[in-house]
């Protein structure tokens, strides 16, 4: 792991968005491990520092950082058409949104449009979209609830009640 392969990340969450006069002034930094100046998911150190510069917080991913093999970045599709793709593909459904503020114990609801999608992402280089099933050519038109097994499984422990299992 270099410092090379780690970006800034401009616009990071800042935790502590408000901060009590009396408190340090805490500076918080995100760092996105890259590779071909592309970020890669779940993979990256987030650090705080106080004014005074020591580090208080640091966090790195514990997944172990191996060697992965990259698809090229030189062979993907242009954005304009995915993006044209993805907004051809999205939906929204019509929901009552809940809405606290935790500084004010003050509770509100507003009606908005969710969006609501049946894919997680796009291909960049193939197009195909990316489901919670693997890539497939196209976005399933419609999502049916499907049993998990045609019969009931048997019980994995012998003699057991519904007031057993309850409890």
């Amino acid at each position: 792991m270099n410092a090379e392969d780690y970006e800034l990340e401009p616009n990071y969450y800042n935790y502590y968005p408000q901060q009590i006069l009396t408190e340090p002034i805490r500076y918080s930094f995100s760092f996105a491990r890259t590779e071909n100046k592309i970020s890669i998911a779940d993979q990256r150190i987030e650090v705080s520092v106080l004014g005074n510069g020591e580090i208080v917080n640091f966090y790195k991913n514990p997944i172990k950082s191996e060697k992965f093999t990259f698809d090229d970045a030189k062979q993907i599709k242009d954005q304009k058409e995915i993006l044209e793709k993805v907004k051809e593909n999205l939906t929204g459904s019509l929901q009552y949104q809940l809405n606290n503020d935790y500084q004010t114990g003050e509770r509100n609801v507003q009606l908005v449009y969710q969006p609501t999608m049946k894919w997680q992402g796009v291909h960049a280089s193939t197009g195909k979209w990316l489901t919670s099933n693997g890539y497939v050519e196209e976005v399933p038109k419609t999502t049916k609830i499907e049993k998990l097994a045609a019969n009931p499984l048997p019980p994995k422990q012998k003699g057991i009640t519904v007031e057993s299992a309850k409890k």
